[in-house]
């Protein structure tokens, strides 16, 4: 029998009741005794990799950190070449062994689904300090203004949950999803078309 060992470098904890840290951690599938875990920094600039061995193999591991790709914010390397890329709840690692596949960590009990790097856009409106009507306005979004879509809070108001996003220039907001596009489509609670 394997036990895998799941280590969690920074932490995908519950902020309040409903919303979640923007911390993603990805579980990747690299096969033999043993997990993969790759979180993403708060600051979006590197990523902690941590590989735990299971008991069949006495236990212990090892970690490193990635960089962000200049240019590339989707793209985190080692420098043993190691190569991280998360797209919305999913993502690829690649090193030397060859390419497995990575899915977000979901913690029991949070009421946020997590879409790191999902590509949106405002059509408009306020941006708040929380997932709600009741917290601060931090600032406002311009129609046709780029964010990322980091997360979805399960609160609904007329009809759309809140999401968590980051803005091009640096740092994040909560928008309601009533206010929100995803040029790509298939992203539950906003919009599929921008025009």
């Amino acid at each position: 029998m394997h036990l895998k060992a799941l280590v969690l470098v920074g932490s995908l904890c519950v902020a309040g009741s409903a919303t979640a840290q923007a911390n993603p951690a990805f579980m990747c599938e690299v096969g033999g005794d043993g997990a993969l875990t790759v979180t993403v920094s708060e600051d979006r600039l590197s990523a902690d990799a941590v590989y735990a061995l299971g008991s069949d193999h006495g236990g212990g591991g090892s970690s490193w950190v990635m960089t962000q790709v200049s240019g590339s914010p989707q793209r985190y390397e080692s420098d043993t070449n190691e190569v991280f890329m998360p797209n919305g709840v999913v993502g690829t690692y690649e090193d030397q062994q060859g390419t497995s596949p990575c899915t977000i960590v979901w913690k029991d009990g949070d009421k946020a689904s997590y879409l790191f790097g999902t590509a949106g856009m405002t059509l408009g409106g306020v941006v708040r300090a929380g997932p709600g009507t009741e917290y601060d306005k931090i600032g406002s979004a311009p129609a046709g203004q780029a964010v990322d879509l980091e997360q979805r809070i399960e609160i609904i108001h007329d009809g759309f949950p809140w999401f968590r996003v980051r803005f091009e220039e640096g740092g994040f907001g909560y928008i309601w999803g009533g206010i929100l596009c995803a040029p790509m489509g298939s992203v539950q609670g906003v919009f599929d078309s921008c025009s």
